[in-house]
């Protein structure tokens, strides 16, 4: 689907949607230029993540009817602005409130968060999970981690920073299946620690 930024700006002829925050008081008292490079900003962070939110929900931040787009609550609708070579352009400022903009970046935090935990299971701790044995043995399922700790071992003696933030995803995205099968991680971690400096991990 198109996101509601491609729907609009591709109904009519030369147009441009922009999403903002509202105007903080210090950039109201500056200059159209400055303000104008100021909501050019904002469009530049929001816009992408909204085109890429409405895409994977499939659905709008906005409603379109009549040549006006409606969202929060409030109404937008096209203002023609003449640029310095002579053309024209019609611009529609869409003013999302605090709450908008915080619910906006908290869902594609969390978006990239998920995407970030499904490749990182199927690539790089891939070969991990892949080293779990699992056995039925006695009339249950029996997990033997030896191949998992032994690549862990492995990484940390050739690769301590990356080490231990192999070890850190595999606890924070693995969690639900190594740990509720048995896997000790922080008895691993805690070895790791006591004889290791401190280790900076990487923040997805």
């Amino acid at each position: 689907m198109q996101s509601s930024e491609e729907m609009l700006e591709s109904v009519g002829g030369a147009r441009e949607l922009l999403y903002r925050g509202v105007l903080p008081a210090d950039i109201a008292a500056q200059s159209p230029e400055a303000i104008d490079a100021w909501i050019k900003q904002q469009h530049a962070e929001l816009g992408p993540m909204i085109a890429i939110l409405e895409k994977f929900n499939g659905s709008s931040l906005i409603s379109y009817r009549f040549d006006q787009a409606s969202t929060g609550g409030s109404t937008y609708s096209w203002s023609e602005l003449a640029k310095l070579d002579g053309t024209k352009t019609q611009v529609m400022n869409i003013l999302l409130q605090p709450e908008q903009v915080e619910s906006i970046k908290a869902a594609y935090a969390s978006l990239k968060e998920s995407v970030y935990a499904g490749l990182v299971m199927q690539t790089r701790l891939k070969g991990y999970l892949d080293g779990v044995n699992i056995q039925f043995v006695d009339g249950g399922l029996k997990f033997d981690y030896s191949a998992l700790d032994a690549m862990l071992e492995l990484k940390r003696g050739r690769q301590l920073d990356e080490a231990f933030q192999d070890i850190v995803d595999l606890h924070t995205y693995g969690k639900s299946f190594l740990e509720g099968s048995g896997w000790k991680f922080g008895e691993i971690l805690d070895a790791w620690i006591g004889c290791q400096p401190p280790v900076k991990l990487i923040q997805p």
